[in-house]
């Protein structure tokens, strides 16, 4: 497979999740206690659906212009919204593992295994 085709197929599968999924994505962003500006919800919604694809920057710009859409967002702000959803991620990820202790903690103590 050439590398346009590649990056057709890319962009066509990144599209289809954005379509698919834009109220998950709207219901994630939203979700995640981000300050935020009406400006930014869709470039940070394009950086996430491409970053939960395994894509980046290149591959974004390169599947607008297949489909002769305008660059989703620069490198610079790509980067901010990368870093502002890692960041929102990483807390998300911390607050799930601490339920899971308390989960595993709570059934270990009522099964006998663990005394209080």
């Amino acid at each position: 497979m050439c590398k346009k085709q590649q990056l057709v197929s890319v962009a066509s599968g990144v599209f289809a999740v954005i379509i698919q999924n834009v109220s998950f994505l709207i219901t994630t962003i939203l979700s995640l206690n981000i300050e935020r500006q009406s400006i930014y919800d869709i470039s940070r919604a394009v950086v996430l659906a491409f970053r939960l694809v395994g894509r980046g920057h290149a591959a974004a710009n390169d599947g607008a212009s297949i489909l002769n859409l305008p660059s989703p967002v620069t490198s610079g702000p790509w980067t901010a919204h990368t870093k502002t959803l890692k960041e929102a991620a990483d807390d998300l990820l911390e607050r799930h593992l601490q339920e899971a202790v308390l989960e595993l903690k709570r059934f270990k103590i009522t099964s006998g295994e663990v005394e209080v």
